[in-house]
């Protein structure tokens, strides 16, 4: 089956970097498995104005996992053109004057203190301006790295995924042929015993229970409930997309199925094939975890 390479992996990493005469803007994207999207951002004091344009760049890109985004700023030389808000500054240190007359404890100003306190340091509008391009473009080229990090994984588990899927069709294909026979000879297996015990019975209502024992131990249904699941599932992996959900559920009845065909089993063949079914299974479940 030829697979479009445009399946997501839910974990991922990118890094890269934007300079000019600002400074150098350096990234870090990364994301770990989560059931919905979570969004955490480490961002300069400085692009704090954008978090909502970078949120909203982020949530139409991705649909799940934790993602974690890290922005450095690194000054150059047009940074010394900073502004000092020195309303904000007079108020600090009223402030303190005010602390030191209520506790009657002298108060020493650390100048550099002063200096790091949110909002006495920015930068010119022009500046800022810069600074917030330079931010989104580095989001966008994170972004790009990101998700092409992020279809070469899920290429990868798609090819995992997809060879497992195979084996477990061709363990159907093996109990197939042979389930009407094993079905067959159980039957005459049971009135064999029957007859052995040399007690008169009444052959209609024997017929009876012998249908509605094959009825219990037939898997005709659940080869094909089997075989239908493995289709969605191959097909869901050629549309690609955000199919992890969707994955889960189909994985989840495969599982079901299996289990009913494992508990009706006649035979140590099917059973075989049964365990070999699901143990392919959970390792199909361990990726799809693992999928957007």
């Amino acid at each position: 089956m030829a697979l479009e390479n445009n399946v997501s992996s839910m974990t991922g990493f990118a890094q890269d970097r934007v300079q000019n005469e600002l400074g150098i803007l350096c990234g870090e994207l990364r994301a770990l498995n989560n059931r919905f999207l979570e969004l955490n951002f480490r961002l300069p004091d400085t692009l704090k104005g954008i978090e909502a344009q970078i949120r909203d760049r982020l949530r139409t890109a991705l649909t799940r996992g934790k993602i974690e985004l890290s922005v450095r700023f690194e000054s150059g030389g047009e940074a010394a053109n900073l502004t000092l808000n020195q309303d904000m500054v007079r108020d600090l240190f009223a402030a303190c004057e005010t602390l030191s007359q209520q506790t009657r404890r002298p108060t020493t100003i650390n100048i550099m203190d002063v200096l790091r306190f949110p909002g006495v340091i920015g930068t010119s509008l022009h500046n800022q301006q810069q600074l917030e391009t330079m931010a989104l473009t580095l989001v966008s080229q994170l972004l790009e790295k990101f998700q092409a990090d992020r279809k070469r994984e899920g290429a990868a588990l798609v090819a995992v995924i997809a060879t497992r899927l195979q084996k477990i069709a061709e363990h159907v294909a093996s109990i197939k042929p042979n389930a009407a026979h094993i079905m067959h000879t159980q039957r005459e297996k049971l009135l064999e015993r029957v007859r052995a015990t040399q007690i008169e019975f009444d052959h209609n209502r024997l017929e009876q229970e012998l249908v509605f024992w094959a009825q219990k131990a037939d898997i005709a249904e659940e080869l094909d409930r089997l075989e239908t699941h493995l289709a969605e599932i191959n097909a869901a992996l050629k549309k690609g997309g955000a199919i992890g959900r969707r994955l889960d559920f189909l994985v989840q009845e495969l599982h079901r199925e299996a289990n009913t065909v494992g508990s009706k089993s006649l035979s140590s063949d099917v059973t075989y094939h049964a365990v070999e079914i699901k143990v392919l299974i959970e390792q199909i479940r361990e990726q799809v975890q693992n999928l957007e």
